[in-house]
């Protein structure tokens, strides 16, 4: 039987966690502290696979609900969800590490204690206008 949002406010931790199915492999992991999990339960290629979706309430039945059908439209196109999820995710972080403007600004924290201030802001300035497709009249001073 479907779970209901009343029934999963409901749940209460026990010493050990369970789990509570809604359908088409969607659960909720109640674990021993009290908080509560969405979890995916799948098979892709003959292998059983799990792929979690976050923390009950702040997912909510409904959101957990399209995800697990947004999980299964990827399953039946021959996309494991759980490896597109982790790609995605990684790509995320090196984007945020490694964007020009990240490295340029540490480049420029590395090179600005050998020269005066007003030339380290003159360089930070040529930077943000020529490099980082700031305008001048955007910026203060960093």
């Amino acid at each position: 039987m479907p779970l209901n949002d009343i029934a999963c406010k409901g749940f209460k931790p026990e010493s050990k966690s369970y789990k509570k199915s809604d359908e088409k492999g969607l659960y909720l992991e109640i674990m021993p502290n009290g908080s509560k999990y969405w979890h995916l339960k799948y098979r892709f290629n003959k292998k059983e696979n799990r792929l979690s979706f976050g923390v009950y309430p702040e997912i909510s039945l409904k959101e957990a609900r399209e995800k697990r059908d947004e999980a299964r439209k990827l399953i039946r196109e021959g996309i494991d969800p759980a490896k597109k999820k982790k790609v995605e995710k990684l790509t995320q972080y090196i984007n945020a590490e490694n964007s020009f403007e990240n490295v340029a600004r540490e480049w420029h924290n590395n090179q600005k204690s050998g020269c005066t201030e007003r030339h380290a802001n003159y360089v930070l300035k040529r930077l943000r206008y020529n490099l980082l497709n700031y305008s001048i009249y955007t910026f203060g001073h960093s």
